[in-house]
């Protein structure tokens, strides 16, 4: 994440991607007050493990790259089980907690997890997203780019 205001936008990408997830949570399941604050609890923790289990992937692929010269993307390289396995026992915990404390009927304790997988899935998202826009940042002079913008248009009022 960028220094300026990097955080800021990742946690308005958070709040972007949870609050129609949330809504729709919230109508799909029926859930009273006190559920739909439970639910956005469980949407948050299950967001900020897809952050980072986004990040450790990252990494995993960037290492598991150099280690395999002759891959051309690293996107073709298998996931490490044990990444894979860590995932999984994690947001299993989130999914038998959230039975636990929401204590939905099983077909809404179905339809609740499908609502937490798409969001670690958009946390997921949201890591990639940011650092692919901070590779970018980096590798270009946003201000410089601005100003040859602004210096290219024509005054107001022409």
């Amino acid at each position: 994440m960028s220094q300026d205001g990097g955080d800021n936008h990742f946690l308005s990408a958070k709040e972007r991607d949870l609050k129609p997830l949330l809504a729709e949570g919230i109508e799909t399941l029926g859930l009273d007050e006190k559920r739909a604050w439970q639910m956005e609890a469980f949407f948050e923790g299950a967001w900020f493990s897809g952050v980072r289990n986004g990040h450790t992937r990252l990494i995993d692929q960037v290492t598991r790259y150099r280690e395999e010269p002759e891959c051309q993307d690293p996107r073709q390289l298998p996931a490490d089980p044990s990444l894979l396995a860590r995932i999984e026992e994690e947001f299993k915990e989130l999914m038998e907690a959230s039975a636990e404390v929401l204590n939905l009927p099983a077909s809404g304790t179905l339809a609740f997890w499908k609502f937490l997988s798409r969001a670690w899935a958009a946390g997921t998202r949201a890591y990639e997203d940011e650092v692919t826009a901070a590779i970018i940042e980096k590798g270009t002079d946003v201000s410089a780019e601005a100003q040859r913008w602004l210096e290219g248009r024509d005054p107001p009022g022409d």
